[in-house]
């Protein structure tokens, strides 16, 4: 028995040694990387460089866009999420415990990076646009042929591809991150719904982000078009118009979205409260709690499409009961989150 428990003592040690080599290690290349790109800022600020090497330029320009957001966004998120403890371990774990810091390490990391992606990464070229690489000088991007006129007004400094990347590191990694922490936990035979509405939260907030970004012109016409279906629906410029089928995806995963939130952290917050001020457990169970809830973001979402909507011909849906209407889903949906 002693055997087997100094072994299980000694493997664990290990494994924890290797994890903190492998964050300083991680740490370490990307102080090396935001150094090379402050040094790269640097450089392009020397106005011979575009005129004479823009190729560099252009290089240097793109690879700071396309790296900055990314790099920050993991380094901010590690050092808040270890800094909320005392410990001054390497180890994310062992200084805020593996519950919190699945859940709090990933959010961090995606807000921060939808907030990089909004500031730099979709950020226009500040070499303009008449200086632009080669290739696509000489074979145009596809996406580009598609939006001439609106590429024209607004050209990221990234290209196409390296923007998807930076959608797709948004949308699909806090998840990953959270299921590769939480994995024990999730396929543990005592794991509670909690755990999966905690998984569903971290997984389709990052997708929210995304979609607040690119519906609303961050993302260029070419970034945009880039994107494979299920970011890109729901999208598209208010000037071209935009369907109720086509924001079924975005209105669904943001339902799922609130729905976890709902169920995992508003819903006890409020039998908390009203256990505080009647001094007993509230009589609305929890479900209907959440139902309550979920229809008043249901109308909720109704009434912002229904907003301002309009036919083909340019008038109200509903003509002189437009506004009426209105306020009738406004007000359902203020009942059902008063209630």
């Amino acid at each position: 028995g002693g055997t087997t428990t100094t072994t299980t003592f000694t493997t664990s040690y290990t494994s924890t040694n290797f994890l903190s080599l492998g964050i300083l290690l991680a740490k370490l290349g990307a102080s090396i990387i935001l150094l090379f790109n402050l040094a790269a800022w640097t450089t392009l600020q020397f106005q011979w460089l575009p005129l004479q090497i823009p190729t560099l330029a252009r290089f240097l320009e793109r690879l700071i866009h396309f790296t900055l957001p990314p790099i920050s966004a993991a380094m901010i998120s590690y050092e808040l999420t270890v800094s909320s403890s005392l410990s001054s371990s390497y180890n994310i774990v062992s200084s805020w415990g593996l519950d919190t810091a699945a859940m709090v390490f990933p959010l961090l990391f995606a807000c921060h990076l939808s907030l990089g992606i909004f500031l730099v990464g979709a950020a226009p070229s500040m070499l303009g646009s008449s200086i632009m690489d080669e290739k696509e000088k000489k074979s145009p991007d596809k996406h580009s042929k598609k939006n001439k006129a609106g590429s024209a007004l607004f050209h990221c400094a990234i290209s196409p591809r390296e923007g998807r990347a930076l959608s797709y590191l948004l949308v699909f990694i806090p998840g990953t991150i959270h299921l590769v922490m939480f994995r024990q936990r999730i396929t543990y035979s005592y794991a509670s719904w909690d755990d999966l509405f905690d998984f569903i939260f971290s997984a389709t907030l990052p997708y929210v982000l995304h979609y607040v970004l690119a519906s609303n012109g961050v993302l260029d016409e070419r970034w945009r078009n880039s994107l494979n279906w299920l970011l890109k629906s729901g999208t598209s410029p208010i000037e071209c118009g935009r369907t109720l089928r086509g924001a079924a995806v975005p209105m669904a995963i943001s339902f799922l979205s609130c729905m976890s939130i709902q169920q995992r952290y508003l819903v006890p917050l409020c039998a908390r409260i009203s256990y505080l001020i009647n001094g007993h457990d509230g009589i609305m169970s929890a479900s209907l709690a959440t139902l309550l809830l979920s229809l008043g973001t249901i109308f909720g979402y109704v009434t912002m499409w229904f907003f301002g909507r309009q036919n083909s011909n340019g008038d109200f849906l509903m003509g002189d009961y437009h506004e009426d209407i209105f306020q009738l889903l406004l007000g359902l949906s203020a009942v059902f989150f008063g209630l």
